[in-house]
């Protein structure tokens, strides 16, 4: 049975810039070894996660795939590096003793044929450091964040128009890219952020679901964007008709297409479910109507909390009428598998698949049947499938 608590949505999650900057170092370690991969198959850069040490002997799970264990040289060139640091000469001097489990490495090493690799050289980044990082960047990403689907694109204005579903009705905003800002797009057949990789903004398209973390303007209607992030996935709204618990899959009949889709979870499948009170309210935003009061007393919209943090939007308090649909999920209850039921309304973000009658949940939401009923074939209700932490990367 799957548990969608929010320690097990967490758990196994990194950060994308310590997939990043280790990417963008990993060159440099291999040229610093003096030695190429290609050019001695005993050599190899190990890039993963600490799992335990013993015995002056690392456990380290590959970002690859795999389990490999690593025992220093002598010799050996231990270095920590600060997260975010792409430059080798940032590195201070470590020790052995100061590498923990969690830690994230990148590795140089002999491979013998059997026993562990020999390390030439190291490199740490702590877990601690990573965690504070992670942290901050959530927290600007639910500050600074908006997500919403591409509606058009203009090149040499480096602008994109994005429709954003808010407690208030739907919106355009401008996203507008500059040279320094970090555009990345999701694999089209992956679910992880590690996954995703940097591009040209002519890799975006219309349609797209793109997730922004910028400056916003007074009137919230353009961002300008220090990072970007857009991805093809499929959007489902429909009616389950079939759970099976131990595969973990249900079947949805997708209002849109009237086609009946099989759809996977995961252990990464971010799902929630909005009180009825919420998902009334967007409902009666979509149909234009009053009973949508823009929320400022008890049980609506409040306003940030101490320190720029959102108050709860059920129970008491609650974002500003203007927060889009993408940020209001993170703070929904989490719903599993088990306490849906045949009949029950979803809206689903998948990933985009050749096989068009099954998919892979990466976000699901239940509790939408106010929704649905008011708007059936609204596709601005779109799912943006993210996990924030600066776009997390699943294990």
């Amino acid at each position: 049975m799957m548990r969608m608590n929010e320690e097990k949505r967490t758990k196994g999650k990194v950060m994308k810039s310590r997939v990043t900057v280790l990417s963008a170092i990993c060159a440099a370690v291999i040229f610093m070894s003096g030695m190429a991969v290609a050019q001695s198959p005993a050599r190899q850069v190990i890039r993963g996660t600490v799992t335990a040490v013993s015995n002056g002997v690392l456990t380290v799970k590959a970002d690859a795939g795999g389990t490999v264990q690593v025992q220093p040289d002598p010799a050996a060139k231990i270095q920590k590096l600060a997260v975010g640091s792409t430059d080798l000469k940032s590195a201070v001097a470590a020790t052995f003793d100061e590498i923990s489990v969690g830690d994230r490495v990148l590795i140089s090493a002999n491979v013998p044929d059997s026993g562990p690799a020999i390390a030439r050289v190291l490199y740490v980044m702590k877990a601690a450091d990573i965690e504070q990082k992670n942290a901050a960047e959530q927290a600007d990403w639910q500050k600074r964040g908006i997500g919403g689907l591409v509606r058009s694109i203009n090149p040499t204005a480096q602008t994109i128009t994005i429709s954003v579903v808010t407690a208030a009705g739907t919106k355009n905003v401008t996203i507008q890219a500059t040279d320094k800002t970090q555009l990345m797009r999701y694999a089209s057949d992956s679910v992880k952020f590690a996954d995703a990789r940097p591009g040209p903004m002519a890799m975006i398209q219309v349609g797209d679901q793109l997730k922004a973390r910028g400056d916003k303007s007074a009137d919230g209607l353009t961002v300008t964007a220090d990072e970007i992030v857009t991805g093809s996935f499929r959007n489902i709204s429909g009616l389950i008709t079939k759970i099976d618990i131990p595969s973990d899959t249900l079947t949805v009949k997708d209002l849109a297409t009237k086609a009946t889709v099989t759809v996977a979870l995961t252990s990464n499948t971010d799902m929630h479910t909005l009180p009825l009170m919420v998902a009334t309210r967007f409902a009666a935003r979509l149909k234009g109507g009053a009973g949508a009061a823009s929320g400022a007393g008890a049980g609506g919209a409040g306003g940030q909390g101490p320190g720029g943090g959102q108050r709860g939007m059920y129970g008491g308090g609650g974002r500003s009428a203007s927060s889009d649909l993408t940020q209001i999920i993170s703070s929904m209850p989490a719903v599993t598998l088990a306490q849906l039921k045949v009949g029950d309304a979803l809206m689903i973000a998948a990933t985009a698949s050749s096989k068009p009658n099954s998919v892979t949940a990466i976000t699901l939401l239940s509790g939408v049947e106010p929704i649905l009923a008011a708007a059936p074939a609204d596709n601005s209700m779109s799912l943006a499938p993210w996990s924030l932490s600066g776009g997390a990367a699943p294990e």
